[in-house]
């Protein structure tokens, strides 16, 4: 073996031979690598190494070079790696794991074609650009952090919709969003709390029996409780005193014009007071004077004197009245004052007086003569000593009633019978 002589085949046209026999050995200059032949009947040659591995190993541990190989550094990494297309795997031994977080900068022209993508944390230092859809899945999924801006440049092109019915909040009770715009916002019950939004449906509904007209919205009640009280010339407040919690707006204003009109022409009657100055009771026949005090100007009064009489348009404002009959008694009186040149709210006033007046039956009228007999006897107006007399009772007025009669003699002695 040691006189052994090998030869091989040199080139330095072919960087690769194109036929070798069986275990022929051949050199290329061309592309400084040593082949072997394989197979004479296929021509089939191997390439043992040579110049272009060793320029595949020329590297730098840990930085990627053009038609190089990989070789990593000291720490097992990689300080940049550019990829034309990358394509991994479903789940199996094959696949690109990584025990750790993994941060990567993917610079690329192309597209990234693949199939799903699972992982466990991935971390963006900077900016995330994706030209496509973004599926986001997880039981809570947060986008930022109280320091962040979170800003969509993009028009919002369909619904966002949640997957139950009634379960998702935006925003808490004590963390509010500060504005919402929007063009239309749809409620899914009707407000139970004062802070709850209402719907339109919801609103017109609660106005809809809320009248703007004035012939039918009421005025209500006042701060201080009265719009007028008070009567006389005491203590006494607001000039129109038919107004009340339900005056609708329209009257109340029309009854304000009319009385500053009769106010202006010195036509206006607030109130009218009634009393019984004198003959308030008694037997019939009585005669009772009124005293009728106005708050205005009133030129007319008109008396109900309760017993079917009346006194009309008098201007006598302390009238008298007899009564004679006792059958209706105690009697209300009601007095109206006027102003015949007033028109409208204003222009009268009306008070009745309950039990009034109460007449009694007719006094009684003592009426006695002084007889000769029990009966049959003759008036006598002398006697003599120690003679009987009779008195004849006459009284009148003194039917059906218990009475009591006193007799004075005029000699120191008197009877009641």
């Amino acid at each position: 073996m040691s006189n052994t002589v090998i030869q091989i085949k040199r080139s330095h046209t072919n960087a690769t031979p194109t036929v070798l026999a069986n275990g022929e050995l051949a050199y290329s200059f061309q592309s400084n690598n040593l082949f072997i032949g394989a197979n004479s009947d296929t021509n089939e040659v191997i390439k043992i190494g040579g110049g272009s591995d060793v320029a595949l190993l020329n590297v730098t541990p840990g930085t990627a070079k053009n038609g190089a190989a990989i070789v990593s550094n000291t720490t097992g990494g990689i300080d940049a790696l550019t990829i034309g297309t990358l394509t991994v795997g479903t789940q199996s031994t094959t696949d690109v794991a990584a025990g750790g977080n993994v941060t990567a900068n993917i610079f690329t022209s192309n597209t990234i074609t693949t199939g799903n993508g699972n992982f466990t944390d991935v971390n963006i230092a900077n900016t995330l650009t994706v030209n496509g859809d973004i599926v986001l899945r997880g039981d809570n999924i947060s986008l930022g952090d109280g320091g962040d801006v979170i800003s969509l440049g993009a028009s919002v092109n369909n619904n966002v919709v949640p997957t139950t019915d009634d379960t998702f909040t935006l925003g808490t009770s004590s963390l509010n969003y500060k504005t919402v715009f929007a063009n239309q916002i749809t409620l899914g019950s009707a407000p139970s709390n004062s802070t709850d939004a209402a719907t339109k449906a919801y609103v017109d509904n609660e106005i809809s029996s809320i009248s703007t007209v004035g012939n039918t919205t009421q005025i209500g009640a006042p701060t201080d409780g009265f719009f007028a009280n008070g009567s006389g010339s005491g203590n006494i407040e607001g000039a129109v005193t038919s107004l009340s919690n339900t005056t609708t707006v329209a009257d109340a204003i029309d009854s304000m014009n009319e009385v500053m009109f009769n106010i202006h022409q010195q036509t206006y009657v607030r109130d009218v007071v009634v009393t019984c100055t004198s003959g308030n009771t008694g037997g019939a026949p009585l005669t009772a004077t009124l005293t009728i005090n106005v708050v205005g100007n009133a030129n007319a009064f008109d008396i109900n004197w309760g017993d079917g009489n009346y006194t009309n348009n008098t201007s006598d404002s302390t009238p008298s009245h007899t009564y004679t009959d006792n059958t209706n008694s105690p009697f209300d009186i009601t007095v109206t004052a006027r102003n015949t040149g007033a028109l409208g709210e204003g222009n009268s006033a009306s008070q009745s007086v309950t039990d009034l007046i109460t007449l009694f039956t007719a006094d009684p009228v003592a009426d006695f003569d002084i007889m000769s007999a029990v009966s049959g006897g003759s008036e006598i107006t002398t006697a003599n000593i120690n003679q009987t007399i009779y008195v004849d009772n006459d009284t009148t007025n003194a039917n059906d009633v218990v009475a009591t009669f006193h007799i004075d003699w005029g000699d120191g002695s008197s009877n009641s019978i």
